[in-house]
């Protein structure tokens, strides 16, 4: 309203219709921030953080060294009790303590740091400019606790002068923390400062559940068997308490990371699960292809909202709800695969060796496309590795193994069983849950080559190494293949999606030889005596570029 009576004092009335106008709708819809900024931070982090700052205030001398239990119980008497003075931890420049014990290091400092911008923020132009601070793997109560304390001290939560100027939404991520997440939940809502908490932000909770890491973890079809489960809980849970639900889905852009049509993602949700409310992350490489054309994102839009609306309504939940024989068997169904899965993975050792040789891993690590590092660590091992390089890997050099790995091997072995096949195609005609994961692994599958995998294959040095893995695998895709066709009745790969089929068909020919350059090039790379040369650092450019090529042919990148 100031700008338009600045302009019409100024004689410029017929501005702003065609440039005010506009401007101020926008401002009326989104406030002046137009995109809230989610926040997101490793758990780890906050351990490290609150085990120096209890330490250095004498509240605890090894506060990471406490079980779980230990820690809510510190917490409870923490959040009772006044907030401590930290502006020595805050300024360590200052000579605000008088002690003399607060010399906070980079990581403490940046940690608090973070709390006093959010806090400047929210007073300035309200705490509507950010959204939910997101718990990287929450293991327990504890962990959303601890941000709960971390927020209290630094006036965010539990203000007694007006709302919270925070959400806290855990992210549950592994196999172990998703089968826990009810009862880390329950301790939360139980907890009485966590309450007081809730109450203040309308009893509302979103929940974040990882789909990456669950699958770097347990395997494609386990993960997806416990993602369903832990929804069903969360659910039935937050009801329980009379808490509004919202499921934040941490989908990638590959079937591994929980890809694929995002309508069908949602029909296939677990009955009770959305209620008209859903959040979704959208990864970077499929911004341009859902929404880089108008008719496109609108098209995309109205599936999502079309497929929310259709799963809250009260219909869904017949059509959603497994039946128990469906529910036995895809726990073994989920137990055969995780098994299979790990011990390839985790279980034997030459998987490494194969893995970092017959893929482009140090390549993808080096690409500065993303915003987080390769690892969590500097150890060489899976579990060091974030899942975006893990499933980029394998994606490039044609194996795409994180999105079917295991699932032939629970096929073959329940549809052997007596009856079993035709259960099994029963639950594929009847069920929506099990109809989308085994089509999304038919899209991996037919992403795949194993062809073109074996000329990856020949970059590992030790040939025991290389055939002992690579003939696992072959066989493995050969049984998953087949016992696809068998469940679904088709003849060939995607029969069933013909465009998508026909889509891959066509540019196969084109990403191929992208693949075949990219082999050599990497051949090239790793016999040079100099890995940081003028030639080596040429060599890795091309690399990049025929990444790019093939992630863009292939429609993924990790």
């Amino acid at each position: 309203n100031l700008m338009r009576d600045s302009l019409e004092a100024g004689g410029a009335q017929a501005v702003e219709p065609t440039t005010l106008g506009p401007f101020k709708h926008q401002a009326e819809v989104f406030g002046l921030h137009t995109a809230r900024l989610d926040l997101r931070q490793d758990s780890a982090i906050h351990n490290q953080v609150l085990t120096e700052l209890f330490a250095g205030l004498d509240i605890h001398p090894n506060y990471v060294g406490l079980t779980p239990a230990e820690q809510v119980a510190l917490f409870t008497e923490l959040l009772s009790q006044p907030i401590p003075d930290l502006s020595g931890w805050l300024d360590p420049t200052a000579a605000a303590d008088p002690t003399g014990r607060a010399n906070p290091s980079a990581v403490v400092q940046e940690g608090l740091a973070l709390f006093q911008v959010l806090r400047r923020a929210a007073e300035l132009y309200g705490p509507e400019i950010y959204g939910p601070y997101i718990i990287s793997m929450s293991r327990s109560a504890a962990d959303v606790l601890a941000v709960l304390l971390l927020g209290y001290w630094s006036g965010l939560c539990l203000r007694e002068d007006g709302p919270e100027w925070l959400t806290i939404s855990p992210l549950f991520e592994t196999r172990a923390d998703l089968d826990a997440s009810t009862e880390t939940m329950t301790t939360l809502f139980e907890h009485p400062h966590y309450r007081r908490h809730l109450d203040k932000v309308k009893r509302e909770q979103i929940i974040m559940i990882g789909y990456s890491d669950s699958n770097k973890d347990a395997g494609y079809l386990a993960a997806n068997w416990e993602l369903f489960q832990a929804q069903e809980r969360l659910a039935e849970t937050c009801q329980q308490h009379a808490v509004q639900l919202t499921l934040f889905h941490g989908r990638g852009g590959t079937i591994a990371r929980g890809g694929g049509p995002a309508n069908r993602a949602i029909l296939a949700q677990p009955a009770g699960s959305i209620n008209g409310r859903i959040r979704i992350t959208e990864q970077g490489e499929v911004i341009e292809e859902r929404y880089g054309q108008r008719q496109i994102a609108r098209r995309h839009l109205e599936q999502v909202v079309h497929a929310v609306l259709m799963a809250s309504a009260p219909r869904a939940a017949e059509r959603n709800q497994p039946r128990p024989d469906w529910r036995l068997a895809m726990n073994e169904l989920a137990e055969i695969s995780y098994r299979a899965y790990r011990e390839l993975v985790y279980e034997t050792p030459a998987l490494i060796t194969f893995w970092q040789q017959a893929t482009p891993l140090a390549e993808v690590s080096q690409l500065r496309i993303g915003s987080r590092p390769a690892r969590r660590g500097k150890a060489g091992a899976v579990t060091s590795l974030r899942a975006i390089p893990w499933g980029f890997s394998w994606m490039q050099s044609r194996f795409v193994l994180p999105g079917w790995y295991g699932v032939g091997a629970a096929l073959a072995a329940y549809g052997q069983n007596r009856h079993g096949l035709a259960q099994l195609r029963t639950m594929y005609a009847e069920w929506p849950f099990f109809r989308v994961v085994i089509d999304n692994a038919q899209v991996s599958l037919g992403k795949a080559d194993m062809g073109v995998a074996r000329l990856y294959a020949d970059l590992v040095d030790d040939e025991a190494v290389r055939e002992q893995i690579f003939s696992r695998i072959l066989n493995a895709y050969q049984e998953t293949e087949h016992w696809l066709l068998q469940v679904t009745g088709q003849q060939t790969i995607l029969d069933n999606e013909k465009t998508l089929q026909r889509a891959i068909d066509r540019r196969n020919p084109y990403v191929d030889p992208l693949n075949f350059i990219q082999v050599s090039l990497l051949r090239r790379l790793r016999a040079l005596p100099d890995q940081e040369g003028p030639e080596a650092q040429a060599l890795l450019e091309a690399i990049f570029l025929t990444i790019n090529g093939i992630a863009a042919g292939l429609k993924n990148t990790g």
